[in-house]
């Protein structure tokens, strides 16, 4: 929370247990959920002069050797069918979301998953996560996949709540 609020966001007094949560660690911004870390953050980047790119995706990420070394940088698909390769001076964080949207991989970890929906953004499919893995990063917790019994007029407020979660409401 402190590198949050460094960058503008306010939130309301309180601390709660979200659902599906295992102890109280959530907080509510004041103003417009989602938005106002959204706000406050491209207000910030902005002053210091970090470009905002849309449409990019990591495809792969770049080591030393094939199966082993330091990680150097990662492959870039620009959404123009155009790639870069990214050097990376210190570290490559890996912030790029979950993977509530790709059905397939929730079915991994959960069989029982494949015909539900889910109220998560459509680019939620942990193409990050898979490059992660497949230079042997641990992610831990990936079967506990909180499932909901939504109906269609609780998905968009459940959704603002809980964006890293997927969040079932019908059957395909």
């Amino acid at each position: 929370m402190p590198s949050t609020q460094k960058v503008g966001v306010q939130f309301k007094p309180g601390i709660y247990q979200i659902y599906g949560g295992l102890w109280p660690r959530c907080r509510n911004p004041v103003g417009q959920s989602g938005g106002d870390y959204i706000k406050a953050c491209t207000q910030y980047a902005k002053k210091i002069g970090l470009p905002i790119l849309t449409s990019h995706k990591v495809t792969s990420i770049i080591r030393e050797k094939p199966d082993s070394g330091r990680v150097l940088g990662v492959e870039v698909d620009l959404g123009n069918g155009k790639k870069e390769y990214w050097k990376a001076n210190k570290g490559v964080v890996a912030a790029a979301g979950g993977f509530a949207a790709n059905p397939e991989m929730c079915a991994f970890f959960d069989p029982r998953l494949t015909k539900l929906n889910t109220t998560n953004q459509p680019g939620s499919t942990g193409e990050v996560l898979k490059a992660i893995q497949g230079i042997n990063g641990l992610a831990v917790g990936m079967d506990y996949i909180p499932v909901y019994p939504l109906d269609r007029t609780g998905v968009q407020a459940h959704r603002r709540h809980l964006p890293g979660y997927r969040i079932h409401c019908l059957p395909q």
